[in-house]
C-alpha cells in the first residue's frame, strides 16, 4: 500500500496537493462540500465554523494566552487532532470527530478577549 502511494504522489504530484488541499479544506469547512445537506444546515455550519475559527485564531493570536502554559497544550492538543485526521492513524477521523470539536475551547477565549479589549477601550473613552 505504502508502494503504491508513494508511486500515485511521484506519479501526480499536483494532484496529490490538490486532493490534500480539498481534504484540509473540508476538515475545517466541511459545508464547503456537503451538496446533500439542507440549506439551514448549511448555514448554521457556516456560521459555526467560521465563528469557531476565527475566534481559534484570535485566541492563538492573543498575547496573554501565550504566555500561558494553556497556549502550548491547546496548540498540541490541535497538532493530534490534525495529526490523528490527516495521517494513518485514523483517516476517517473528520467523519467521527469534526474540527469543530477541537475549537470549542479556543474560540471562546478570542472572542472573550477581544470583547474585553473593545469594552476596555469604551470604557477608558468615557
Amino acid at each position: 500500500k505504502m508502494r503504491d502511494a508513494l508511486g500515485f504522489i511521484s506519479a501526480h504530484p499536483f494532484l496529490y496537493l490538490a486532493k490534500a488541499a480539498k481534504r484540509f479544506s473540508a476538515f475545517w469547512f466541511p459545508w464547503l462540500y456537503a451538496s446533500t445537506w439542507s440549506s439551514v444546515h448549511r448555514i448554521v455550519d457556516i456560521f459555526l465554523s467560521l465563528f469557531l475559527t476565527i475566534g481559534a485564531i484570535l485566541a492563538f493570536g492573543n498575547e496573554e494566552m501565550r504566555n500561558t502554559k494553556a497556549y502550548y497544550i491547546m496548540f498540541l492538543a490541535l497538532g493530534f487532532g490534525l495529526l490523528s485526521a490527516f495521517s494513518q492513524i485514523d483517516t476517517d477521523a473528520r467523519y467521527r470527530l469534526p474540527a469543530e470539536i477541537m475549537l470549542l475551547l479556543l474560540a471562546p477565549y478570542g472572542w472573550i478577549s477581544v470583547s474585553k479589549k473593545l469594552l476596555w477601550k469604551r470604557i477608558v473613552k468615557v
